[in-house]
């Protein structure tokens, strides 16, 4: 994984009170290559003092000729509610190869 720090700027925050989670859109600057999910979702752990486990990344996207990358994140309250409103093939893209070995 990269050590390199990279510049985040939220782009929206909206607590999702009816969900039960925390949808956060945000950009990634100076992206020297393609970043992976791991590394998206560290960075959103990071900067919104969140819990791992219930961080889901939505969507990664980058524009041609453009360094920058929009990352978008749900962070959920609890374990249940993630589990009951999260796409199974959603959640399955964003459990790491560590995690999966272990089921």
């Amino acid at each position: 994984m990269s050590k390199i720090s990279r510049k985040m700027n939220v782009i929206s925050d909206f607590e999702n009170k009816l969900l039960g989670r925390r949808e956060v859109k945000l950009t990634i600057e100076n992206a020297a290559a393609t970043i992976t999910r791991v590394e998206a979702k560290s960075q959103v752990v990071k900067k919104f003092e969140a819990e791992e486990d219930l961080v889901i990344i939505e969507n990664i996207g980058s524009r041609y000729g453009n360094a920058n990358v929009t990352v978008t994140a749900s962070i959920y309250d609890n374990k249940e509610t993630l589990d009951k409103v999260t796409a199974k093939h959603i959640a399955k893209r964003n459990v790491t190869k560590a995690d999966g070995a272990e089921e």
